[in-house]
């Protein structure tokens, strides 16, 4: 029924976080605990673009899972420990599930943002991610875990015009929806770059795929496409396939 497939999808796309302080150690004044602020459930993980090109501008070496982390970070206000007066503290935020799917929401300042803007955006987004770069790991066996997950598509906005743009397993290649318009890009996650890029789409929402456990991320995954990136695993390399 209409509930089961509901269930279906808000357990693919759930996100169960915590928000946690993080006390620095006694040396630096603080008590070296971590206190849970508050958990919730969400669909949707935000960064705001500004924040987003700044970050990638300041850490070029930073991949896109990082950066989405560093471009979300906040302060966590003063210490819950009993008798502890530090202030300021990081917030770390822990992800305590394996999702299905996670969904990159990108938040921008104009409908029509500065080519300049969308070019850095773009640059930014890598096909592969290791989701636990982007959230602080719950657990010692996630810190010593990779958790895999594969760009599977997105929507992207022009002005108040909407497209998609997903990968096809069963044709191998990357196709655009535009309004009843279907149409094939090509083969590499390049292709369907360079499509957003010279309409200077801007890519509202993203959707990663979590690969089975176990799944070694390429080298190199920010400069390769998603088919050059598999060849490459496969033959034991990590050089260069297109950007």
């Amino acid at each position: 029924g209409a509930g089961g497939a509901g269930t279906a999808v808000q357990a693919a796309f759930r996100l169960q976080l915590a928000d946690v302080s993080v006390c620095p150690p006694a040396h630096l004044g603080g008590c070296g605990k971590r206190n849970e602020i508050m958990a919730f459930d969400t669909f949707v993980v935000h960064a705001t673009t500004p924040v987003l090109k700044e970050a990638a501008a300041m850490n070029e070496s930073l991949n896109f899972d990082a950066l989405i982390k560093l471009a979300r970070e906040e302060r966590a206000g003063s210490c819950r420990t009993k008798g502890c007066k530090a202030k300021g503290l990081r917030k770390d935020q822990e992800l305590r599930n394996r999702p299905a799917v996670v969904t990159v929401g990108l938040v921008w300042a104009s409908a029509r943002a500065p080519k300049e803007t969308i070019d850095a955006v773009l640059n930014s987004i890598d096909p592969y991610i290791d989701v636990h770069q982007m959230f602080t790991p719950a657990s010692h066996e996630q810190r010593r875990e990779v958790m895999a997950a594969r760009l599977r598509g997105m929507f992207c906005y022009y002005g108040q015009h909407y497209i998609a743009c997903f990968f096809n397993s069963d044709l191998g290649q990357w196709l655009t929806f535009d309004d009843a318009k279907v149409r094939k890009v090509g083969p590499h996650w390049r292709d369907a770059l360079a499509k957003i890029r010279r309409g200077r789409f801007q890519p509202s929402l993203l959707f990663y795929e979590v690969l089975p456990r176990g799944t070694e991320i390429p080298l190199g995954r920010g400069k390769l496409s998603l088919d050059d990136a598999a060849e490459a695993a496969a033959s034991g390399g990590g050089g260069g396939g297109g950007g």
